[in-house]
């Protein structure tokens, strides 16, 4: 596959530069399928709570230092982030599924996202439809954390 990218900017060369180019993408990385063995379900429990409450933790105090002048829907926008990282149909369905299927973390709350978008999906609303969108993103960065990243590294908040 060919790309071809074309900017605007300042010319200081007349040459043309001409081979492999690198996409750097910060997020997370492509999500496996992995499981893990009986006696580490407690242990991965542990880690993917460690990664919800750290991903807590952070949407909080990006809240609590926004300005008391700014637009209250941008405090219900993290609020919204923080009630899907509260509700059970991430937290204890990716649990059950670590428990249930001997999935590692990241592969349970993949999988979780994988049916929450495809429920949002096959709603009419176009809002609601919409919305598969939040839970992107707060899966993104629980499995940011999972990943071993520090949430204040991630630069899509």
């Amino acid at each position: 596959m060919t790309l071809s990218c074309q900017g605007i900017g300042i010319k200081t060369t007349r040459e043309v530069a001409i081979g492999e180019a690198y996409l750097l993408q910060h997020g997370v990385p492509e999500i496996t399928h992995r499981e893990i063995p009986q006696e580490r379900v407690a242990a991965e429990i542990d880690r993917f709570e460690t990664a919800l409450l750290t991903t807590t933790n952070h949407l909080r105090s990006v809240r609590d230092q926004i300005p008391s002048d700014t637009a209250q829907d941008i405090s219900e926008f993290i609020d919204t982030h923080l009630l899907m990282l509260e509700d059970n149909a991430i937290s204890q369905a990716t649990v059950s599924l670590i428990r249930e299927k001997l999935y590692s973390a990241e592969w349970a709350l993949q999988v979780r996202r994988d049916e929450l978008v495809r429920v949002f999906d096959e709603m009419d609303d176009p809002y609601l439809r919409t919305r598969k969108d939040d839970v992107n993103h707060v899966v993104g960065h629980v499995q940011f954390v999972l990943a071993g990243g520090k949430p204040e590294q991630r630069g899509d908040l």
